[in-house]
């Protein structure tokens, strides 16, 4: 039986990582970094998480910058077979991100309870998934954990059968490898040097936000 394969990606932390390493505007398709995780794992279909950030016309250029930037890369999702895009929402009291860590979490667990995947591959840089970490492997499944260079999630990395860390600029080898010392004996490390994509900061007003589902 051939086995299946689900990827849980956290979009939003994803892409807050691509923000930490690579200049302002700057990113990569998404399609790029899931043919890099498929030279090492077939994936049969993927559930991205996200949320399109909201800017008005005080905010900062920055700001508005890193708004165009995070959709042009959640946009590039659109491209990809087999990938259901579940858009959250920002609260209006506490401004801070709702939608998307709890219903990957609950989506990665029922599909665990139920049985349809074999193996979890997650991506995320955030330790507060791994209680579901824990419970999807009470259930017999497999989970690998996949990140990007500068969101390495301690707690996930030590519970996770496997562990991938996607090294863009060479940030994991020169900030976190001398800190993690032997602590993870099987952990890859893969060089990742991705074609980056590059959003003008001409323009002052920014496109409307939207998602979509696949």
């Amino acid at each position: 039986m051939t086995e299946r394969v689900v990827a849980f990606v956290d979009g939003s932390n994803l892409f807050g990582g691509i923000d930490e390493i690579l200049k302002p505007g700057q990113y990569f398709k998404f399609s790029e970094f899931l043919t890099a995780i498929e030279k090492e794992i077939r994936i049969d279909c993927i559930n991205f998480y996200g949320t399109y950030m909201q800017v008005d016309q005080k905010d900062t250029r920055k700001r508005k910058l890193l708004a165009r930037t995070q959709k042009e890369f959640f946009d590039s999702t659109k491209d990809t077979k087999n990938l259901t895009f579940y858009q959250g929402h920002f609260s209006k009291t506490t401004g801070k991100e709702k939608g998307v860590d709890m219903h990957m979490g609950i989506d990665m667990v029922v599909g665990a309870c139920v049985d349809t995947y074999d193996t979890a591959i997650i991506v995320t840089g955030d330790a507060d998934l791994l209680y579901a970490v824990e419970t999807t492997q009470k259930f017999k499944k497999t989970v690998v954990m996949v990140c990007l260079s500068s969101r390495f999630p301690w707690a996930i990395a030590f519970k996770a059968n496997h562990r991938l860390v996607y090294d863009l600029n060479d940030h994991f080898q020169k900030t976190i490898r001398p800190s993690l010392g032997s602590k993870l004996q099987y952990l890859k490390v893969i060089d990742f040097h991705p074609l980056l994509k590059k959003v003008s900061d001409k323009r002052t007003r920014p496109p409307a936000s939207g998602g979509h589902v696949g």
